[in-house]
């Protein structure tokens, strides 16, 4: 079953993607380009942010399949059934995703998932 993805405020107003995407260049000190979602610095494009929102969420789906989660319950799931499952190394090689997690947590973004 396919999902909807959405980033809230703290007002609980919808974020959009090219916001997200921005603030995302900003906090990795990247590039905006207007064809692809920013990555990290030395991660190929489609590694990107969106992308692991998307998988993360997936993951989070085994726990619980819809609602509001704060980003840092990503965490979870990403834990329990992804990459850091068992392999505390792997911190290193998601570090720029945990930090955007904690950011959008910081800014007191929630994250709405719905089925389709």
């Amino acid at each position: 079953m396919g999902f909807n993805i959405e980033i809230r405020d703290k007002n609980d107003l919808i974020v959009d993607w090219p916001r997200l995407d921005k603030e995302v260049c900003e906090l990795w000190g990247v590039e905006v380009s207007d064809k692809e979602w920013a990555s990290h610095p030395g991660k190929s494009v489609d590694r990107n942010w969106h992308a692991f929102l998307g998988r993360a969420v997936m993951l989070q789906r085994a726990i619980k399949q819809t609602g509001t989660f704060v980003p840092t319950d990503l965490i979870q799931g990403v834990c329990l059934f992804g990459r850091l499952a068992y392999i505390m190394d792997r911190i290193d090689a998601l570090k720029y995703e945990i930090q955007l997690l904690l950011y959008w947590t910081a800014k007191e973004y929630k994250i709405v998932v719905t089925n389709r």
